[in-house]
């Protein structure tokens, strides 16, 4: 019985070590996906340059009111405040501190996608992410 119980223990120990070790992308994934990233990022830019043009006039006259000044001189005072400069400190710690950890889920994720997805998905989800970038380059242009 307890050869059993030892069997059993080392069989799952392998199995969730296995389990552990991630595949890793090829280069050629890793690529597309930083472009396609890249593009996006581009995209929601572009959008926000046009939104911030065509907002600039409602913001100069909402400028000249009192109100406008006394909620900019509420700002002035919050960048003063102590506790906000030291949470902002602290949320940059932790977003530099989670960049390498959401960088590892990335390419442990495109490398889960690869050899599990992509032969079965893959040639479906690049006709689809074509014609979706298709609409985008429409409606919310990279450039």
């Amino acid at each position: 019985m307890n050869g059993k119980l030892a069997l059993a223990l080392i069989l799952a120990l392998q199995v969730s070590v296995s389990l552990c070790e991630l595949p890793t992308p090829n280069k050629e994934l890793v690529d597309k996906y930083d472009n396609m990233r890249n593009t996006f990022n581009r995209r929601i830019l572009n959008a926000y340059a046009k939104l911030q043009e065509s907002l600039a006039p409602i913001v100069e006259k909402l400028r000249a009111s009192t109100p406008a000044q006394s909620a900019k001189d509420y700002v002035v005072e919050l960048q003063k405040d102590s506790y906000l400069q030291t949470a902002l400190n602290i949320s940059k710690g932790l977003v530099e501190g989670a960049t390498p950890v959401v960088e590892q889920a990335r390419k442990a994720g495109l490398g889960v996608y690869q050899q599990f997805l992509r032969p079965e998905i893959g040639v479906h989800l690049d006709k689809i992410i074509s014609l979706v970038q298709i609409y985008l380059d429409k409606v919310l242009p990279a450039e």
